[in-house]
């Protein structure tokens, strides 16, 4: 049920692209809608982590409460990123390998912030860059269905 709740909301965000040509990789209309929605949820996770990069950049604390919604609408895309790679399309184990590094340096950050102290930059950086591609490889493969790695 949640998933064709998403779907009907993401055929009003994106009726541009059309399910017929998402039947190479995926199984169902169900993927093509996770994919997308895990797309959508990244947008708003990249959107709230420019905010607290440039808090942090600044040297300026970053809220508790921001960072975990940060993190629990990150843990939601991946989850159907997820969901996706369990129905059968291989194109997303790498975004989920990525995936855990980010979550393991963004964690890292956290735990520093906890104790009072800031994150590293380089810790700061390597989590923002993954972050940056494996948003973009989510992102090639949503929106481009037939395309693939090799």
């Amino acid at each position: 049920m949640f998933v064709g709740q998403v779907g009907s909301i993401l055929s009003l965000l994106s009726p541009h692209v059309s399910f017929e040509t998402f039947s190479i990789h995926s199984n169902s209309k169900e993927d093509f809608d996770m994919l997308m929605g895990a797309l959508a949820v990244f947008t708003l996770v990249a959107a709230m982590g420019l905010m607290m990069i440039r808090d942090a950049w600044r040297g300026q604390s970053v809220g508790p409460a921001y960072s975990l919604v940060h993190a629990a609408a990150a843990l939601l895309g991946s989850g159907l990123v997820i969901a996706v790679a369990l129905d059968g399309d291989q194109r997303v184990y790498a975004n989920i390998g990525m995936a855990v590094v980010i979550i393991l340096l963004g964690a890292a950050m956290g735990f520093a912030a906890k104790r009072g102290r800031s994150a590293p930059r380089i810790v700061l950086m390597a989590h923002a860059a993954l972050a940056v591609a494996c948003y973009g490889l989510l992102g090639f493969f949503a929106l481009n269905p037939d395309a693939t790695l090799m």
